[in-house]
């Protein structure tokens, strides 16, 4: 086997880099060490860091000092490449919550902040809190050692996907599109559920000094200048759930051995389940494809059968990722988001315990921070789940409503980085780069509205179906909506405009809250029936219809993000519309695009020529936006179910606006 290293033994070029150091059998040439990422450039291999890190820990003994000597002359271990079959088999037997350092990718400082010096700071700034300290909690016991040791379970946090847990290329899909998406839907600023303690997702955009003279140590300590309110913390969304999971008996919930087994398979079977849904439909490899991802799915919910009853945060967050996952062929059998109540129960359960152990460690506790913090996260992606499947289904929502602490969409133009980015974003003189760099912070504050929104859409849907609406409870959900509009709509608008000029991260943040928010507004529209509420909502439908054609209009003119795509295992052609969480959403907001564009024109009574051709071309866009969804697993298995379902209603009028794609 080839022998892996911690990051605090790596040579240096892999530590700048990120990448985990380890050697193989190679023809160096003799007394030459270099490991195999060094070698594979050409490059010198040295360890000077991994030597200043041993010695700058404690006075060595005799003994030591020969073992960190050894550190420069490790000795070579022989390689032994293992085939694709064992690879993809070796998972199976792996456990994914064993804690493994080598996983990690941070230092403890940095998981704080890549520049606090822990072993030179004092006990109040290993973690900067918005409540003021009180005189007694100088002395809180244990501070000092907190997070100095290299198996200390903070480490855990910065956890991912490796190949000990799934092969190269699903690790790769899985960090790109649940990072992508948790910094879009899930960080801090979207969070209603964030506690005092501000936390970073990984993938999650920092905004830093634009003054490229000033070194990193100055940039570190400018931003360490601002105040307490910018202190934050990093995390990966599997560290997360481990780092809560590891400290299950403290709080309460002790798992036996077998369970943690049951909930470390079903983990990793959901894990590879979601993965495989961005893996391409090349027409060579479509039909065994498909039949694998057919298998992978059964087999991940069988085994999801058996522990869903594991009250742990491994079996809650296999659940939300499972519930979000393209069903295979939509058997009639399987009823839709079978788990995710049993999924929240047992959030709820565990909320209560953690929110204790917390209590018990009282304010000022460095754990209590990070547990905390971590329990926030898990919360709000199990809220986004639930309003997500009673918003386009028949689930109702178990999750009570969320605070809204973010204040009213109209506060952030009064104050405030992010309504001064929105202001410049909306300048017709500010530059492109100055858009760029504003949009995902604007997103996200867009999130947490829209949230706030779609819970009173969702209200309004569930009393339509059950009893005759409360007038005043649409009519307070319609200015909410009118509210939103009014505040994002002109920046949502500018994104579109410019979309091909934005960097990755911003067309994908900018794209999906623009479609999920026009969604909100058409099912809204969808489940009123007063006449006179109807006349309220439909200008906002049809801008949302607007809305979604010329955003899937700008789509298909697009070049795919090559780039991105090679780099995190997708398929050169990948859509940027694919790299939502949640292959089905996507379809769904295009499918009741075209229905709502298919009513309005029934009900109009303008036939003139121009009109009619100007809807049917409109239709066609939306339904090779459609269509462009089908260049991954995943997203085929939406695409069948959306057109499956639009033809049986109206399958002659879409024939006669389809047409073929010119070359």
């Amino acid at each position: 086997m080839i022998s892996r290293r911690r990051q605090n033994t790596s040579c240096d070029p892999c530590r700048r880099a990120k990448r985990r150091c380890f050697f193989a059998l190679s023809a160096n040439a003799p007394a030459e060490i270099r490991c195999v990422n060094c070698e594979h450039r050409n490059r010198s291999c040295t360890f000077e860091f991994a030597a200043s890190k041993a010695i700058s820990q404690r006075p060595a003994t005799g003994l030591e000092r020969g073992s960190e000597n050894s550190l420069l002359h490790l000795p070579r271990v022989e390689a032994q490449p293992a085939s694709d079959s064992d690879v993809w088999a070796s998972w199976l037997d792996m456990d994914a919550g064993q804690y493994n350092p080598e996983n990690n990718q941070s230092t403890f400082s940095d998981l704080v902040d890549p520049c606090l010096n822990i072993t030179g700071t004092g006990t109040e700034d290993q973690f900067l809190r918005r409540t003021e300290r009180s005189p007694g909690s100088a002395g809180y016991l244990g501070q000092p050692i907190v997070g100095g040791s290299p198996n200390s379970p903070i480490y855990l946090l910065n956890t991912k996907l490796d190949a000990t847990i799934l092969e190269d290329r699903l690790s790769c899909i899985h960090n790109a599109i649940v990072t992508g998406c948790a910094s879009r839907f899930v960080d801090f600023e979207c969070n209603l559920y964030a506690t005092a303690s501000r936390y970073q997702l990984d993938g999650s955009e920092i905004q830093a000094p634009k003054t490229s003279h000033l070194s990193e140590e100055s940039i570190c300590a400018s931003r360490w200048s601002r105040g307490k309110e910018q202190a934050f913390l990093s995390m990966t969304s599997l560290g997360i759930v481990r780092f809560l999971d590891h400290f299950s008996g403290l709080y309460g919930n002790r798992l036996s051995p077998y369970d943690k087994r049951l909930s470390a398979k079903a983990f990793k079977a959901v894990l590879r389940a979601f993965s495989m849904q961005w893996l391409s439909t090349d027409r060579e490899s479509v039909s065994s494809l498909s039949n694998a991802y057919h298998d992978t799915w059964f087999h991940a919910r069988s085994i999801l059968q058996s522990a869903q009853s594991v009250k742990s945060f491994r079996v809650i967050y296999a659940i939300l990722l499972f519930d979000g996952i393209a069903i295979p062929g939509k058997p009639k059998s399987i009823a839709p988001h079978e788990f995710l109540n049993t999924g929240l129960e047992s959030l709820q359960y565990l909320q209560r315990l953690v929110n204790e152990y917390c209590a018990i460690l009282g304010p000022h506790s460095t754990y209590s921070s990070l547990l905390e913090a971590s329990l926030s996260v898990v919360s709000w992606a199990g809220y986004i789940r639930d309003i997500g499947a009673a918003l386009t289904g028949s689930h109702s929502c178990k999750l009570p409503s969320a605070v809204y602490t973010k204040g009213k969409p109209q506060d952030i133009i009064q104050s405030g980085t992010v309504g001064d980015s929105l202001t410049l974003g909306l300048s017709r003189d500010a530059t492109y780069q100055d858009l760029d760099d504003s949009i995902p912070a604007i997103c996200r504050r867009a999130v947490a509205n829209a949230f706030h929104v779609w819970r009173q859409i969702i209200r309004v849907k569930e009393l339509a179906q059950d009893s005759p609406v409360s007038v005043s409870e649409v009519v307070s959900t319609i200015a909410a909506v009118k509210e939103f509009n009014q505040i994002f709509r002109p920046f949502m608008s500018r994104c579109i405009e410019t979309l091909e000029h934005l960097s990755t991260g911003s067309k994908a943040s900018s794209v999906s809250i623009i479609l999920f928010w026009d969604l909100g507004v058409l099912i809204l529209a969808e489940s009123i029936i007063d006449t006179d509420l109807v006349s309220q909502i439909q200008p906002y439908r049809l801008e949302a219809i607007s809305s979604v054609t010329e955003t899937a209009q700008r789509l298909l003119s697009l070049s795919p993000e090559e780039a991105f795509n090679i780099q995190h295992g997708l398929r050169v052609d990948v859509p940027i519309i694919s790299y939502h969480i949640t292959p089905s959403l996507t379809a769904t907001t295009f499918e009741k695009a075209i229905e709502a564009m298919i009513n309005v024109r029934l009900s109009a009574v303008d036939d003139e020529q121009d009109n009619v051709s100007n809807w049917k071309e409109k239709i066609d866009i939306l339904m090779k936006s459609l269509a462009s969804l089908d260049a991954t697993i995943g997203g085929e298995q939406a695409t069948k179910a959306a057109f499956s379902s639009l033809m049986r209603r109206h399958g002659d009028v879409l024939s006669e606006c389809w047409t073929e794609f010119t070359m």
